[in-house]
């Protein structure tokens, strides 16, 4: 990960997008602009439907020349469940991670106090965890020896979303556009290798950079986001134009190559191409304007209720006989969730039948 953010106009829009008021209508703009740049096609392969088990039908955005591909409900709400839950209460825990809090700690499964707050624990001071080949900050690069455990189900979850993604470029309605088949070859041989899990609290963001220290750079960059919705910008090779045109184009008629979207609890990203080296940033997390969004809040309540030690939803979970909003164990965890966006961003660092040793 390298920072890029030194151009004025970067620097300049992604205030722009930092300091925007994100009302009901500016979103549906943004993604009214993102539906007439983007090239939309439903998942055709009835091995991807069921393999997403939803009832909605796995939809993909693209701008395909540039290898970028956003995929909506591609994941069951059962994985998601299980991703979200995992990451609130297992990742933190595991010893073989690393996290920019230097201590071991548990998370709230432990909890039976009446007094307990979520927010008063170490996870408030949570911010990124890496798994597999560990990022090393200082250095920008990563080290053999400094690897340690990759989740089964963070690496099973990204190996059926590129599974997923070459599929439909071999045999689905992407199949004939140009670049389908390197786009292809490149998540099937996609080997999950390294994962940073970003915890966005409230106003935490993240400048534009590149991901460019793996030594393969051909395989996909694949992200799952969680929780609290966010702003996503990329800066691509070509022009983008949308209509209506992006927010900022109205401040700053030249960046046109600069495209915001919004990713909600659910949206998975797929860098591919050029785009596998683009600068990109994270402006902002909608904390306050995803309070409007049901199946958001369904979703935090049901991983709050599955989560919760209390007696009576252990007994009633099936039922749902018990509102979530009157526990006092669950209000905690809730109030975290909904103030968090997760984003758990895998990539495959040593290309296949390659070592390590190979590029140092």
């Amino acid at each position: 990960m390298v920072y890029a953010d030194t151009s004025l106009d970067l620097r300049s829009c992604f205030k722009f997008y930092k300091t925007l008021k994100y009302s009901h209508d500016m979103q549906t703009a943004i993604d009214r602009s993102i539906c007439s740049s983007f090239h939309n096609s439903a998942v055709t392969s009835a091995k991807n439907v069921c393999a997403s088990q939803n009832a909605q039908a796995c939809e993909i955005f693209s701008l395909f020349e540039e290898g970028f591909f956003l995929l909506r409900h591609a994941l069951s709400e059962d994985v998601l469940q299980r991703l979200w839950l995992t990451a609130l209460m297992d990742w933190p825990s595991i010893t073989s991670k690393c996290s920019n809090v230097n201590a071991a700690f548990d998370c709230l499964v432990a909890y039976d106090s009446s007094e307990f707050v979520w927010d008063q624990t170490l996870m408030r001071k949570l911010r990124w965890i890496t798994f597999g080949y560990h990022y090393q900050w200082d250095d920008r690069c990563y080290r053999e020896s400094k690897r340690g455990v990759f989740p089964a189900l963070l690496a099973q979850v990204s190996t059926q979303i590129a599974n997923l993604l070459s599929e439909e470029l071999t045999h689905g309605s992407l199949a004939k556009l140009d670049l389908a088949t390197e786009y292809a070859k490149a998540c099937d041989s996609f080997v999950p290798e390294a994962s940073i899990v970003n915890y966005y609290r409230g106003k935490t963001t993240m400048g534009f950079h590149t991901d460019e220290v793996e030594f393969d750079k051909k395989a996909p960059l694949v992200s799952v986001s969680l929780g609290s919705a966010g702003i996503f910008l990329l800066e691509t090779d070509q022009p983008v134009i949308s209509h209506p045109p992006f927010p900022h184009i109205d401040h700053s008629p030249d960046m046109t190559r600069i495209v915001p979207l919004i990713l909600r609890h659910g949206d998975v990203t797929v860098m591919l191409g050029k785009s596998r080296l683009a600068r990109h940033a994270v402006p902002a997390v909608l904390v306050s304007e995803t309070l409007m969004d049901t199946v958001f809040v369904s979703a935090l309540k049901r991983a709050a209720r599955l989560a919760c030690t209390h007696r009576k939803h252990q007994e009633s979970v099936a039922q749902d006989l018990l509102k979530t909003d009157d526990c006092i164990l669950c209000r905690p965890l809730i109030d975290y969730m909904r103030t968090t966006r997760i984003n758990m961003n895998v990539r495959q660092v040593v290309p296949s039948g390659c070592r390590f040793s190979d590029f140092v």
